[in-house]
């Protein structure tokens, strides 16, 4: 992941001008391990979201890998 290009995606808001990048990192982890329990309250409710979810990370593994600049 290249945090310098995450950080220009979300300089749009002016509190994150001056954010290191570790605690870009960790609010990203924050947020997204939140969002764990009500995945996991969907998913139970349309297990469908599982097999979609297999699906997407099955292309994902097939995708190729650009070369590194």
């Amino acid at each position: 992941m290249d945090v310098g290009r995450l950080k220009e995606s979300l300089s749009f808001h002016p509190a994150m001008y001056d954010v290191p990048d570790d605690e870009l990192i960790d609010t990203r982890v924050i947020i997204e391990s939140g969002i764990v329990p009500y995945i996991a309250k969907r998913m139970a409710a349309d297990p469908d979201i599982y097999n979609r979810l297999n699906e997407l990370n099955d292309e994902l593994r097939r995708a190729p890998i650009p070369p590194l600049r």
